[in-house]
């Protein structure tokens, strides 16, 4: 029987339809390629010190019932890559873990591969990531043995002896006391490029002592971290020694004051034995010593020794927490056991008294120096007032009441608060709170006996320049030298 060509085409028809649906079914049962999918946000990924940034993924196109195997890995090894999948074995996130300390802003890269187990399969992915500095970094370039920074900043400081262009040598860093709890947060050691790190807590004002270490533990020089909003330039009151006729910029606090109030506890001063560049802890309102603590929390307490040596401010750069009581009973100060080595030059110029220059044991920030006995003669001045400040809320003040005394010369006052003083033995009296508050004060300046002219106040007066012994813990105050 013969057909048409109409009724051939009509048979082909269906057997035409069938063809294109195997066609069109194997198309959709075609094996698409495994995949990785990744979540970056719009503005990139940026990672700072100590955080940990998490980018999710999702595979695609997984075989049913394959294991699949996903690792990560970044082409800069100071960061941590890992990854971790989810129980569907399709999805999980990458973290990347970024150091303590980021030194330097960079942008490295971040490689993923999925690994099907039973067929070896892969699919890659990659992503960038911009490491950035802490929003607060601040690099310190000039050397001191005090720097003064905001709270909430990480900073970073030369490690120098004192002013010099002389580098520490050290394999460590640590906090060895702050004053406030949580005022640094943490420490980093930078040997190979002479530089220390610290972080500070935001909102935490307070004083810190970090030390620098050696590979055997030992101390081999250590720095103040005076942290506060204070700007000792702007506070400054100017004053010019008719018998020198010096220019004295004159900071408006003692060193480590975190306020020129003098109804805070913290308008007064750390103390120190005179000649020394490290701080010991400042005192309150209720006549004791503040407590120190470590980076954990732990209450740091001070050692009291009597000095065994004859030269003595060497033994001192390793031991900044211990105080020296002097042999027979102070006479020859903290520095020596040796009568003849504290009328050496050495001795003298600790400070700068001789020199009249920053010495590498200057205590004050860069810029500024312990002030010579000269520069407190405005107490002095024919247009001088002494004034004794008492506690605000005293109704009939007594001497206990007594906070301290506002010198007032010409337009600008400078307030010295009577924090009391640690004698030679390592004991702390005559604080604000007690009876017979006192509040003596350092200068740069050796008499002929060798004993310093330093300020001294009680209830009845303030003197400029009193012969004090050197063992004694005292606050300083700094200069700029016109």
């Amino acid at each position: 029987m013969k057909r048409t060509i109409t009724q051939i085409t009509a048979a082909l028809a269906p057997m035409c339809m069938l063809t294109l649906a195997v066609l069109a079914s194997c198309q959709k049962t075609e094996i698409q390629p495994l995949s990785i999918s990744l979540t970056i946000p719009s503005e990139g990924i940026s990672i700072q010190q100590g955080e940990t940034v998490e980018i999710p993924y999702i595979l695609n196109n997984t075989p049913e019932g394959g294991e699949i195997e996903v690792s990560a890995s970044s082409d800069n090894k100071e960061f941590i890559v890992t990854s971790e999948s989810d129980d569907t074995n399709t999805s999980g996130t990458i973290s990347v873990q970024a150091p303590d300390v980021i030194y330097t802003p960079s942008t490295f890269n971040v490689s993923i591969t999925a690994t099907v187990a039973n067929t070896g399969e892969t699919a890659n992915a990659n992503f960038t990531v911009s490491a950035v500095m802490y929003e607060g970094y601040i690099e310190i370039s000039e050397a001191a043995n005090c720097h003064i920074v905001k709270p909430g900043a990480f900073v970073r400081f030369p490690a120098n002896i004192g002013n010099t262009s002389e580098k520490v040598s050290f394999t460590a860093a640590e906090l060895l006391w702050q004053d406030t709890m949580n005022l640094v947060t943490s420490v980093t050691a930078d040997p190979e490029n002479a530089a220390v790190y610290a972080v500070l807590s935001p909102e935490v004002s307070g004083n810190a002592v970090i030390a620098l270490k050696n590979a055997d533990g030992t101390i081999t020089w250590s720095y103040h971290l005076w942290v506060t909003d204070f700007d000792p330039d702007t506070e400054a009151a100017d004053w010019t020694s008719s018998s020198s006729s010096r220019t004295y910029k004159i900071m408006d606090r003692h060193i480590g004051a975190l306020t020129a109030d003098p109804q805070s506890e913290y308008s007064n001063g750390l103390f120190y034995q005179w000649g020394r560049k490290d701080p010991f802890v400042s005192s309150n309102h209720e006549g004791d010593l503040r407590p120190i603590y470590d980076i954990s929390g732990n209450t740091v307490e001070k050692i009291i020794e009597p000095c065994n040596a004859s030269d003595n401010v060497t033994v001192s750069i390793a031991h900044p927490l211990t105080h020296y009581s002097g042999v027979s009973g102070g006479d020859y100060s903290w520095i020596t056991n040796d009568p003849s080595f504290m009328a050496s030059d050495t001795v003298k110029d600790l400070w700068g008294g001789n020199s009249e220059e920053k010495s590498k044991y200057d205590p004050c920030p860069a810029g500024w120096q312990v002030m010579p006995s000269d520069a407190f003669g405005f107490m002095n001045e024919e247009d001088a007032t002494k004034e004794k400040v008492y506690n605000a809320s005293a109704e009939e003040p007594s001497n206990a009441d007594m906070l301290g005394w506002m010198i007032n010369y010409g337009s600008s006052k400078l307030y010295f608060p009577s924090q009391g003083e640690v004698q030679h033995g390592g004991n702390y009296v005559n604080g604000i709170g007690s009876t017979w508050p006192c509040g003596k004060v350092w200068s740069a300046t050796l008499d002929e006996n060798i004993r310093c002219l330093a300020v001294n106040s009680s209830p009845s007066n303030i003197y400029p320049d009193s012969s004090m012994p050197l063992g004694y813990e005292l606050p300083v105050r700094c200069v700029k030298i016109k």
